[in-house]
Order: C-alpha cells, then structure tokens, then sequence
C-alpha cells in the first residue's frame, strides 16, 4: 500500500449508465469521491472543490464509507482533499484523471461518452 489516494467514480443507474442532471444546458454527471487506505488517525475528509460549485467544500467524516461525498460535475478540475487528524500533504487530484484510472478501460458507450464530456478523453 502506497498510503492515502484520492478516487472518483461515476455513480451508475441500475443498467451501468452514469447518472446525471441537466442543468442550464450542461449535463452533470453524479461523480462519488472518496479516499482509498485513509491513515489510521484520519477522522474526517474536507474536499476542496472548483469556484463554479455552490459549496465550495464538501465534508465527510464516515471513514467506514471511505469519507465518500457524491458531488455533480460537467468538467474536470483540480480536487484538493484534507484530511483531518492527519499530518500529511493534501490529496490532490484531476477529476478527469481519477475518473480515467476508474473508468478508463470501459468500452460501455455511455461511459465513453460521459468520460469524453468530463475531459478524461
């Protein structure tokens, strides 16, 4: 194990398509983001998210979930993850690029696509 990584994965409907919303003309797709091997003494995860976003910082503190927080995104940015209790460097990470470490060998064509739309393509 490597220690703490920052991921991000589409959440699929039933069928296995990304779920999404429309809204003023753009898709967003349902994105969950989540810390995989958190340190032991970690008890939180802040996500640091794109100046576009309402919040500007989501929070999660169910280290049994992974710290997961399920976000909606058109477009890839920069995430920044801190980790509360612990004394290490944030997480950082592309969406794009954690999103292709996840999805990227899919050959499932509404992944494709929801990939080509978030810039991961």
């Amino acid at each position: 194990m490597g220690g703490p990584c920052l991921h991000a994965r589409f959440l699929l409907s039933d069928v296995g398509d990304p779920q999404y919303v429309e809204h003023e003309g753009r898709v967003h797709y349902w994105v969950r983001l989540s810390v995989v091997d958190p340190p032991p003494g970690a008890s939180a995860a802040s996500y640091e998210l794109h100046e576009t976003f309402r919040k500007l910082s989501q929070r999660s503190d169910e280290r049994e979930k992974a710290f997961a927080v399920d976000i909606t995104s058109y477009g890839d940015f920069t995430i920044r993850a801190v980790l509360e209790g612990d004394e290490g460097e944030p997480l950082r990470g592309s969406l794009a690029t954690l999103l292709a470490a996840e999805h990227g060998f899919s050959t499932r064509p509404s992944i494709r696509w929801a990939m080509t739309s978030i810039g991961a393509l």
